[in-house]
């Protein structure tokens, strides 16, 4: 029982000193995970069994407390719309470019060989009637 001590007194004291400075208990429940890590604690299989079921709780209770109408809002799917466009439109770029760089490569030398699959720009086979 004594091994035990280190995973309940360290979780409590973090985040007791995480609430005392007007951050979630959580935070500081993360802090203690990462001390412990680094003093050298190994996990105990009832200490990961206990997390999962202590972040699958907490993901339920966050489910409860969601506002779906707040979903609704303009600022909300406007923001997801332009971040999804910022981000995936670099997706073709990067891969006009790894064809103009394979490309290069097999065109230099031919001990570089590119899987042919991986390379989005493949030319389809001309069929004549």
């Amino acid at each position: 029982m004594s091994h035990y001590i280190p995973y309940l007194v360290v979780p409590v004291l973090c985040g007791l000193f995480a609430k005392k400075i007007n951050l979630p208990p959580l935070i500081g429940f993360l802090v203690s995970g990462l001390i412990l890590n680094f003093m050298g604690y190994e996990e105990l299989g009832i200490i990961t069994e206990l997390g999962d079921l202590g972040v699958t709780l907490m993901l339920f209770t966050i489910g409860l407390k969601i506002n779906v109408r707040l979903l609704t809002r303009k600022e909300v799917w406007l923001t997801q719309a332009y971040t999804w466009c910022s981000h995936h439109s670099w997706v073709p770029v990067l891969f006009f470019c790894l064809r103009c760089w394979g490309s290069a490569a097999a065109a230099s030398s031919r001990s570089v060989r590119l899987h042919s699959s991986a390379l989005p720009c493949r030319s389809r086979p001309q069929y004549s009637l």
